[in-house]
């Protein structure tokens, strides 16, 4: 092959990998969660009763949460309390998906140390489907310093809008329970157009190292 095809077929597979790059990294890298950390939520510690408005993006389908200001939150400066004023609730939102495309879900969860019980617990579900209790022992944390931890989890659209959902499962008229914070849902890049990628050469091997 001369130098000038060489040349032209190395523009072609750094072009064809470099598109490929970016529509991967577009599926992959948008969180389709609105106010994912609640910073356009109410400033200071409100409660949210159920049916509230003030959380955008997110619904307030039972009992009551706080949006609280004060605690060290996982990223900005507010996050959610699963349990309000004396009374557990729940939150939820219902997000735009692709049927059929698997998405990667995550989440930050600590607990409100001002109250016991010592381990605060809340359900997660996906439209029809649970996705497990989950627990954080409040024991040794503070406002300060919270302990939060990452949750991820793969779930898929079994129809065109799915609902999240967090629920306290504290008994009832706990003031303190689960805390939430940095909620992502992203979707997962098919393997096929992840194949492709060992199919492009040089050319796309550098944009992968690029991507990390």
């Amino acid at each position: 092959m001369s130098m000038p095809q060489t040349i032209a077929r190395s523009m072609l597979l750094l072009g064809t990998g470099a598109a490929l790059f970016f529509c991967v990294q577009s599926s992959q890298g948008v969180n389709l969660i609105v106010d994912s950390s609640f910073e356009s939520g109410p400033l200071g510690t409100v409660t949210l009763p159920a049916g509230s408005a003030l959380l955008p993006g997110w619904a307030v389908p039972s009992g009551a949460i706080d949006v609280v200001q004060g605690f060290q939150a996982h990223s900005g400066i507010l996050c959610v309390d699963l349990d309000g004023f004396f009374q557990t609730g729940a939150l939820s939102q219902t997000v735009n998906v692709q049927l059929g495309q698997t998405y990667a879900l995550s989440f930050w969860l600590a607990g409100n140390p001002q109250g016991g019980p010592a381990v605060k617990q809340m359900s997660a579900s996906w439209g029809n489907s649970s996705l497990g209790t989950f627990t954080f022992d409040v024991t040794g944390t503070t406002i300060s310093n919270m302990g939060w931890t990452e949750y991820q989890l793969q779930v898929q659209a079994t129809s065109p809008q799915m609902t999240l959902l967090f629920t306290s499962l504290d008994v009832a008229g706990s003031a303190y329970g689960a805390c939430i914070d940095d909620v992502s849902l992203t979707a997962v890049p098919e393997p096929q157009a992840l194949s492709l990628f060992g199919l492009l050469g040089v050319g796309s091997r550098f944009l992968w190292r690029r991507r990390k």
